[in-house]
């Protein structure tokens, strides 16, 4: 185990694949969006960074989008940066207080919460977007760890 992962016993306990779904929703509540998630987070060894995650979002007619975010390890937090600029950081044995603003629109700005169950195989995130401060749209994932 590294340090980091010593540190940050939450984001180790949530490390592996996660596959789930995403709704996206307006402030008001009205369906916005709505795809599947697989997420690979991770320690990598190799210099490349502290942590990563790939993500791939797949909507139902089969169009996918890939990320990948990379994060370095300062000061008791994971620092975002790529592919947009942020922080992560523990709050409690369950959760993950994360908040970025995206590198194509800093005027976006993102604050939410993962939580990763005590025994590692449930996780929910739920993400506040806002731009220029106005909060715009929600977005509810809920994941289970994906059998190997």
């Amino acid at each position: 185990m590294s340090a980091i992962e010593r540190h940050m016993p939450v984001l180790a306990r949530g490390s592996g694949r996660w596959t789930g779904q995403t709704r996206v929703i307006s402030p008001e509540g009205k369906p916005l969006d709505s795809y599947t998630v697989d997420t690979v987070t991770r320690f990598p060894t190799d210099g490349s960074a502290d942590y990563s995650a790939h993500v791939i979002h797949t909507w139902p007619h089969g169009k996918q989008r890939d990320i990948v975010i990379l994060a370095d390890y300062r000061g008791n937090q994971l620092e975002w940066r790529t592919p947009a600029t942020g922080q992560m950081r523990e709050i409690d044995d369950t959760a993950v207080y994360v908040t970025f603003s995206l590198a194509h629109d800093p005027s976006v700005k993102v604050r939410g919460l993962i939580n990763i169950s005590p025994d590692g195989t449930q996780r929910t995130r739920t993400w506040h977007w806002f731009k220029d401060e106005e909060l715009f749209r929600l977005s509810l994932a809920w994941e289970v760890r994906a059998k190997t």
